[in-house]
């Protein structure tokens, strides 16, 4: 075999011999498919052999405790104080658990650019 580069340090990776898939009948397939699907009932195949399958429980995701409500986290208080107390919309958005990074990051941008835009407006307002 050549190389990739032709400088005899990449060597290209030798090639599997091409295996063809098994080919189902749509039938068959199908009758697979709802073998997957069902929770208790064990494959075929194990049934022929003999062997019993053990019933395991559905398991049930536990959903973490609810935590009592909080005014300081509720979006609209955030949102207020953002716009009329940066400073302290600022601490609350960052010290609250119920928004991600991403969003904590996009709030701060965004505050940050409507913060510089109306300084600027009120500046000029004032000069002119």
């Amino acid at each position: 075999m050549g190389t990739l580069a032709g400088l005899g340090w990449l060597r290209e990776a030798p090639r599997p011999r091409y295996v063809p898939p098994v080919r189902l009948d749509p039938e068959r397939l199908r009758a697979q498919e709802a073998l997957k699907k069902c929770m208790f009932i064990p494959p075929v195949r194990d049934l022929a052999r003999g062997v019993r399958a053990a019933k395991k429980p559905a398991v049930v995701a536990k959903s973490p405790p609810a935590r009592p409500f909080r005014l300081t986290e509720d979006p609209l208080v955030v949102g207020l104080l953002l716009t009329l107390v940066p400073p302290l919309g600022f601490v609350l958005l960052w010290t609250s658990p119920r928004y991600s990074d991403e969003a904590r990051r996009a709030v701060t941008m965004m505050m940050a650019l409507i913060l510089v835009l109306a300084t600027l407006i009120t500046s000029a307002a004032i000069l002119l």
